[in-house]
Formats: C-alpha cells, structure tokens, sequence
C-alpha cells in the first residue's frame, strides 16, 4: 500500500505513561476519504482514531473524549470551525489538548490559529500532505515538552 512506508513506527505513539496503552487521536474534517486515509495511518502507528464531520456537537464529542490530540481542518467557508476552536480554547477541560490546525489556505490557518489561542501545544498544516506525514508530525508535538 502507498502507506507501507510508515509500518516501521508502527508503535512510535504509544505512551509509556499510559501503561502501553494507545494514544487517541480524533480527527475534524469534511472530507471522508482523507478521514479514512488519517485514520489508517495513525492506526499503523498504534494509535486509537475517532473521526468526524464538523456537527453540532463536535465540541461536546471532544470534551467528552478528551483526545491525546486533536487534528481540525479549517474552512473560512464554514464558521462553525471558529466555532469550535474559540469553545475548545476557552474551556478548561480542552484549551490544553495538542490541537493541530490543517487546512488548504494559509490565511484561513493564521485566523484559526489567532482563534485557538496558545495554552496547549499547537501546530500547523498545510494542505495537500499526505495523511503519513501528517502522523509524523503529531507524533513529533506529542513527544515535545
């Protein structure tokens, strides 16, 4: 398969904190193929994945699960994601989950960013990158102090 490539860090995500339990990674996005091409690759590097469409409840969803890390691809066509980034970083439950903003344009990646404030780990991506590079890069702020 094109993603193959990643099996060798089949297990980089796992947290010996958590018992050798997986990391939970739950990705935001309005696009079913890259949710399924996200969801294989982080599960061939061990992690749990939840996917979802932007809903209505999505912000209950993540307070609900409390994700090792949130991936939220944005679009300046659809409020609701500031929507969801403003409520994400002003409650105390989810401000300091890692949250990476993705997305095709780097303005709407700046607003998003300005949006989702700065008290948990943040990084961004910009669109088209491969779901495998994707994982790297969670892995990378999840392993950062």
């Amino acid at each position: 398969s094109a993603l193959s490539g990643d099996t060798a860090h089949a297990f980089a995500l796992v947290d010996p904190r958590r018992a050798g339990r997986s990391r939970h990674i739950l990705i935001v996005d309005d696009h079913p193929d890259f949710l399924a091409f996200s969801r294989l690759a982080f599960q061939q590097r061990g992690c749990t994945v939840t996917t979802t469409t932007l809903l209505p409840r999505t912000f209950d969803m993540v307070s609900a699960l409390l994700p090792d890390a949130l991936i939220v691809s944005v679009d300046n066509e659809r409020p609701e994601f500031r929507s969801l980034l403003k409520r994400l970083a002003h409650d105390p439950r989810t401000a300091l989950i890692p949250l990476v903003i993705a997305g095709p344009n780097p303005a709407w990646i700046e607003e998003a960013q300005a949006v989702a404030g700065t008290a948990g780990p943040r990084a961004t991506i910009l669109y088209p990158l491969p779901p495998s590079d994707i994982a790297a890069i969670v892995e990378r702020l999840l392993s950062s102090p």
